[in-house]
């Protein structure tokens, strides 16, 4: 009975994974190391963000209650700083706090039990797997990630992603553009 159970969780455990796509590995490239990059509009105001390096990483999930399988994911994380235009406040009890931990702005989900998880979000303006996966996305162009029909609340209408640098500009609601100031905008 013993050898039927580790045969079992065994099989469970080896299923062969889900790839990740070219399209995933793109959207990471960037990323490999940390890096701060400003952001400036036309009326001069700034946008400070920390980029982080893209990780990749294996979850294992051992147990009855969750099932035996592994979770392969990656992702980029982004962080802006104090001070930034569209730097987030919240007000509780007459108090103005600010967010301090990083967002996620792709993440990857792949795990062996055929599930699978995509999505990709710069301030708010957010893009689920079905989105990412009708957008024709070419690994060597300059992508525009036009989301005005998102009724996106942090105020970000687009954006221009280069498979090379990572987020060259983007757009606010009010129209106004926000450009990188380090030479490779």
């Amino acid at each position: 009975m013993l050898w039927f159970l580790f045969l079992f969780i065994n099989g469970c455990i080896s299923k062969p994974i889900g790839q990740f796509a070219n399209q995933d590995f793109m959207l990471i490239k960037p990323f490999k190391e940390k890096d701060t990059i400003v952001y400036v509009s036309a009326k001069g105001q700034t946008d400070t963000i920390v980029f982080f390096p893209a990780e990749i990483d294996t979850v294992e999930r051992r147990s009855f209650e969750q099932g035996f399988y592994d979770a392969y994911v990656m992702g980029v994380d982004y962080q802006l700083i104090h001070g930034s235009t569209h730097m987030e406040k919240h007000v509780v009890n007459g108090h103005v706090t600010y967010p301090t931990l990083p967002e996620q702005f792709y993440a990857v989900n792949i795990s062996t039990k055929e599930f699978s998880n995509k999505t990709l979000s710069f301030f708010g303006l957010i893009y689920n797997e079905d989105e990412l996966s009708k957008m024709s996305i070419d690994t060597t162009a300059i992508i525009f990630f036009n989301g005005v029909d998102k009724n996106n609340s942090r105020g970000i209408n687009s954006f221009k992603f280069s498979p090379e640098i990572g987020i060259i500009s983007y757009t606010d609601t009010s129209g106004t553009e926000w450009v990188r100031t380090d030479g490779n905008g």
